[in-house]
């Protein structure tokens, strides 16, 4: 996928907001994880809570803005670690946090929607 610099800073703010990571992240941490599908080595992206990283991603995958693989290409590409910040999370980590996830009414569930769904409307409003 390939968002346009408006989806990115988008992106950026929903992950700040979530928070989806440790530390704040830029769009051009963004664009290096879901344009370039590539992790910044030096200063890694750290899963805040795995549970609501798998949620997020999953979102974005119901509501057609990432590839269904994308737990795959995570994992292959080494572009989140786990909330340890020792290992990065794997296909098995995002798909087990995700049904620990579940469809239970969490804090996180509602300000994740709402941003999935800003994202897709600036996504669909913009030729890209």
């Amino acid at each position: 996928c390939f968002f346009s610099d408006k989806v990115l800073s988008l992106l950026a703010q929903a992950a700040n907001d979530i928070p989806l990571f440790k530390r704040p992240v830029s769009p051009q941490d963004m664009a290096l994880l879901f344009n370039e599908c590539s992790a910044n080595d030096e200063d890694p992206l750290v899963a805040n809570r795995n549970t609501v990283v798998a949620y997020f991603f999953s979102q974005m995958n119901s509501f057609g803005l990432i590839t269904a693989n994308y737990q795959l290409v995570i994992s292959t590409n080494r572009l989140i670690m786990g909330s340890t910040g020792r290992n990065y999370m794997t296909q098995h980590d995002l798909s087990v946090a995700l049904i620990r996830y579940g469809s239970k009414d969490r804090p996180a569930k509602t300000r994740i929607d709402r941003w999935v769904d800003l994202i897709r409307t600036a996504k669909n409003s913009i030729k890209e």
